[in-house]
């Protein structure tokens, strides 16, 4: 695996837990932007980083990377918004270290080919996190005032 994507996603982990790590519930729960509160966010970046890790383990099994849509995104999001609007604040920043420490070190130790193939296919997002971590850690960096 590149040195500088394992390095860049640590970094993008470090920024976006250094945002919220201190945070309390109170804070945590505020609303950000359309029924996005800052925990439903956090749960949401989770949420896709735990997709991102399933997605491995799948092309670990089967060799093969699989597109998912944007309009099923789009529904995945809506669908799962109450329920990571439900969450306390402080479970949904475990949720976030547990899921972008678990994708990380997969992408860490990914073989070759499968890097090739996530290259190849345009599936770089999976292996370069920053890009979804980066948008809402600025989102929430406007947001607090930081």
């Amino acid at each position: 695996m590149n040195p500088d994507i394992v390095r860049k996603n640590a970094e993008s982990r470090a920024r976006l837990l250094g945002l919220v790590e201190q945070l309390d519930e109170q804070v945590l729960s505020l609303p950000v932007e359309e029924g996005w509160t800052i925990t439903a966010i956090l749960a949401h970046v989770a949420f896709w980083d735990q997709i991102c890790a399933v997605r491995w383990d799948a092309y670990a099994r089967g060799g093969s990377l699989v597109d998912i849509p944007n309009t099923l995104i789009d529904l995945v999001n809506d669908a799962n918004l109450p329920t990571w609007r439900a969450l306390p604040g402080r479970a949904a920043v475990e949720l976030l270290r547990q899921a972008m420490e678990v994708t990380d070190a997969k992408i860490a130790v990914l073989p070759d080919a499968a890097v090739q193939a996530a290259t190849e296919d345009g599936f770089g997002f999976m292996l370069d996190r920053t890009g979804h971590r980066d948008e809402h850690a600025a989102q929430l960096k406007t947001f607090l005032g930081e």
